[in-house]
This record gives structure tokens, sequence and C-alpha cells, in this order.
């Protein structure tokens, strides 16, 4: 499991979450929300062990993650980066065995698979610095995947995804963020995904922690979530629809209620 008790969050002298207790559960996907600057991204850092918090903790399986050894945690969590500059010339199945470098050797079987998870198996032989942004990032994801591959035992494996649709098409949100729920089920893992979609966030997410205003204004699901606070953390009222796809709500935005 993974928790934070009393966590705070700060960039440069600006405080931008205070004395957050949130906890992560093995097989659900959880999305962070909140508009530009509210921290998501520094989160979804802190929880990964790259960025220590401003106080308070983060605690796997009990245990702060100072404590853990780079190579355990490497072996536990895999984090999906916005951008991901690589400007030497591997190909795309180098690029995702890179996701096993804490192994003593690559295992095509896993790289196959997680290719295929990601809809990037006709780009195995591609070089990475020729793809598009978008196939970038479904190559990033077969890395991350890749990474937690070889993960047996009881305990969760993790992965932090940071605006994974931010580059791809409409199919490609859906097929990435539909891989990333099956694979959370079936492993029993914890997922957390920043997403600026609340549609993507409610069909695919078990539930949502939205930041705003220095806090955490909700963290269940959003098919419950009022559409006034909505309001106050985007500046913008939403029409709240259920899907025709989906037992999840659907959001409508718009410019005046």
């Amino acid at each position: 499991m993974l928790t934070t008790t009393s966590l705070a969050l700060r960039i440069g002298q600006r405080d931008i979450l205070r004395d957050a207790s949130l906890t992560f559960r093995p097989g659900e996907m959880t999305a962070i929300l909140g508009p530009n600057g509210a921290g998501k991204s520094t989160l979804l850092a802190v929880l990964s062990g790259e960025k220590p918090p401003a106080s308070g903790q983060v605690l796997l399986d009990g245990q702060p993650l100072s404590h853990w050894r780079p190579a355990a945690l490497a072996r536990r969590r895999a984090v999906m980066l916005q951008h991901s500059p690589l400007g030497f010339a591997f190909t795309v199945e180098e690029v995702v065995g890179l996701g096993q470098s804490h192994l003593p050797h690559p295992r095509p079987a896993d790289i196959a698979r997680c290719l295929e998870q990601a809809d990037a198996a006709a780009l195995r032989g591609r070089l990475y610095p020729t793809l598009s942004g978008g196939e970038k990032q479904r190559v990033q994801f077969a890395r991350a995947l890749a990474q937690l591959a070889p993960h047996h035992g009881p305990e969760s494996p993790i992965l932090l995804l940071d605006e994974p649709t931010a580059s791809l098409d409409p199919g490609h949100q859906h097929l990435l963020l539909n891989a990333a729920r099956d694979w959370t089920r079936q492993h029993q893992a914890i997922t957390i995904a920043v997403l600026h979609d609340i549609n993507l966030a409610s069909w695919y997410c078990d539930r949502a922690i939205l930041l705003h205003q220095n806090g955490v204004a909700w963290q269940e699901s959003l098919d419950s979530i009022p559409t006034s606070l909505l309001k106050d953390a985007y500046g913008i009222f939403f029409h709240r629809f259920p899907s025709p796809h989906s037992a999840r709500s659907s959001f409508l935005p718009c410019p005046a209620a």
C-alpha cells in the first residue's frame, strides 16, 4: 500500500499542498486532477520518490520511500513522465528494454507483450527520435510496463503516469487508459495518473484526487463529485450526464452556467 501522512509540497517559496493524507490501494486506478499550477506533477514526483516533500512522509508498505534502496524501488514502481527526451538513435525495442535495466538481461517476451499492450508493436524496429510525440508516449508506456513485468510476489507493483494521454489521438487515449486499467486489475497494482480530461478520469479511474487551493478538495469517485466543486477548481461550469458507453458519469464544460 502507498500512503502519505501530513504531506506538504512546495515550489520555490510557494506552498502548493498542505497536510495531505492519502491512501492508494491495490487494484485501484486513481486520477490526479486540478487546474494548471495546482501541483499535480509535483505530487506525482514526490509519490515516486524523485522529489522530497516539504514535510510529511510517503510510505510504501509502511516504510518511508527514503529507506528503500534504488534497485528495490525500481523493481516495485515505474514512472512514465510527460516528456522523455532521448536523443540517441535507439530502436523502439531497445528503449522498452531500458525499462528492464535493473535486471541482468532484458526479457524479450516481456518486451514483446508490453509493446502489444501499448499498441506499439508495429514500431518495434523504428528509431526512437524519428517517432511522433504520440508514438513516443506509447513506447514510454510500454517501457514502464516492461519495468514492472518481472514483478512477482504479494506486493503490489506501482505505475505512475504523468499526463500519459497528452500527445495521443482520442483512440489511443482510450486504448492506453484501458490497458492501464486492465493491467491494474490483473496485477492488483496501484496506478496513479495525472490527467486533464475529467471524462477520461471518470471513465477509467476508480477515484480521483482533485487538487485546489493548496489542498485536496476531493478524493472519491467522480460519480458523486459536486459540479460546484469543479466550477470552483476550473472556473467553468460542468453539466453531468450519464455516459451512454459506461456506468460512469460524463461531464460537459459550459462557458456559462
